[in-house]
Parts: C-alpha cells; sequence; structure tokens
C-alpha cells in the first residue's frame, strides 16, 4: 500500500497506477502506526468487523440484525455534521433512518464514469474521489469511508493487490485535500485500519497469473492482526498516548471522540 507505507511497490500494479506514487509521500511520514493492533471478534466478517469499528462492541452472527440497524450510534454524540460514503448497498440498506438520522449516507454509484481509466477501474478510488470532494465543499465534522474493493482476494490476489494500491492512493487523495484546504489542514486527523486480514494458508485457488489466493479465518492469528494508521496535525499527536491506550478495532469510537477532544 505505498500511499500510505514506504517499501518497494508491488510488480502487479499497472504502470499507471504505480506512476501515481512517483511524488507522494506515503501517510506514515505524517503519523503514528500503531502496532500490535487487533480484530477480536467472533467471527471473520466484513459486515460485522465494520460493525464493531463503528460501533465499539463485537458481535457474533446471532447479533448481527440488532448491531447493524444502530452500527453508527456511538458516532451520535459527537455533534456537527457527519458524512458515511460507501459503495455497499447492502450496508446501507441495514443501517435504520431513525437510528442514524444525523449521517448523511452517501452511496458511490459505478454509473456515469469518467473517460479516466484508472477511476473506470478502480472503485475504490472513485469512492475517494467523492469522499474528497464533500470533505473540501462540506467540511463535516466526521467522515467515514467505506473501502470494500480488497475483498477480490478470495479468488484473484492479482486484482487484490491492485486494489490495495488504488485503495492506498484514495486516501492519500483525501488526505492530500485537507491539507490544501486552510480550514481543514490544522484540525483534520485520519485514521486509517482494516477490518481484519488474511489467513496465513493460502486457499485451493490460483488466479489467471499463477498466484495463490487468500480467505480470513478468526481462528488464525494473521487475521486478527491488523494495523491502525492515525495522521493527524502535530498538536494533536504531541505527547499523545494513543498508541498506548487504544488496541482494538473496537477502540475507534474512542479514539475519535479522544481526538476530537484534544
Amino acid at each position: 500500500m505505498p500511499g500510505l507505507f514506504h517499501g518497494e511497490i508491488s510488480h502487479l500494479l499497472p504502470e499507471q497506477l504505480k506512476n501515481e506514487f512517483s511524488t507522494l509521500n506515503p501517510i506514515s511520514d505524517f503519523g503514528t502506526l500503531i502496532q500490535p493492533f487487533d480484530y477480536n471478534g467472533y467471527a471473520a466478517g466484513h459486515k460485522l468487523a465494520l460493525q464493531s469499528i463503528l460501533n465499539g462492541t463485537y458481535a457474533d452472527e446471532s447479533d448481527a440484525t440488532e448491531i447493524q440497524w444502530n452500527s453508527l450510534s456511538l458516532f451520535k454524540n459527537i455533534p456537527g455534521k457527519k458524512r458515511f460514503i460507501t459503495s455497499d448497498r447492502a450496508f446501507l440498506k441495514g443501517i435504520s433512518d431513525e437510528s442514524d438520522s444525523d449521517f448523511k449516507q452517501i452511496q458511490v454509484s459505478t454509473e456515469n464514469l469518467t473517460e479516466n481509466s484508472l477511476l473506470n477501474r478502480y472503485e475504490d478510488l472513485r469512492i475517494g474521489l467523492k469522499a474528497s470532494e464533500i470533505l473540501e465543499k462540506e467540511k463535516p465534522k466526521l467522515t467515514v469511508v467505506h473501502f470494500f474493493g480488497a475483498d477480490a482476494c478470495h479468488s484473484d490476489f492479482s486484482r487484490y493487490a491492485e486494489n490495495l494500491g488504488a485503495m492506498s492512493l484514495a486516501i492519500r487523495k483525501i488526505w492530500e485535500t485537507a491539507q490544501q484546504n486552510d480550514e481543514l489542514k490544522n484540525r483534520t486527523a485520519l485514521i486509517v485500519l482494516p477490518d481484519f486480514g488474511r489467513n496465513t494458508i493460502p486457499n485451493s485457488l490460483l488466479d489467471a497469473h499463477g498466484n495463490a489466493c487468500f480467505d480470513h479465518s478468526i481462528s488464525d492469528k494473521q487475521t486478527r492482526d491488523i494495523f491502525c494508521l492515525i495522521a493527524a496535525p502535530e498538536n494533536r499527536l504531541q505527547n499523545n498516548n494513543l498508541s498506548f491506550s487504544f488496541r482494538e478495532s473496537v477502540d475507534i469510537p474512542s479514539m475519535v471522540e479522544h481526538l476530537i477532544k484534544t
């Protein structure tokens, strides 16, 4: 994820995408990487994991419906405009308009695509572009951006690597938007984390390039080992004990409230 971290850029990324990173410093240059950081939920399901991040509690499958309808509730204590941006229709469908009425839910459409080939190929780039646009125009107090491209890893590792690159570029563009805006740059914090990781051992599938593919299981430690990257103005992170106070995905609502109050 060259938009987030230093390191060699994967050979699986097409040249056009690689070129986007040639003049960018990764977000890790502007923040703090918290490790270890874990997802310790009952199951490695995408919606359950996302709900744990947004709601601050782990749920098992039997609780999924109830948690889904209240998944943004802990963020309701934060005053001001709040935006939730995603392409996942199923997740938006499950959010209660009544319980989350103070969140404006924005679905990024796959229709009316531009002629930009990167935007056509990578949905996560379109999500990042929409998030940047909303951030600049509306300046919400809290913006939640939900990327979903990494799920290609089950059957297409090459596409998974591409999507991670595109996702990291999208996140980097969101950070740039904030830093180039005088009203936002000194009061914006960015928190980045995955819902969970991937298994240590691949499944039985090979993609078109012969690369092994990976699933996710809560019994695998690598699935539970994730990361949390925070970029923020120095006054927000200086002398801050964030890396000691917050160690799990369910800590994110508390982390957000902590940063807003700092």
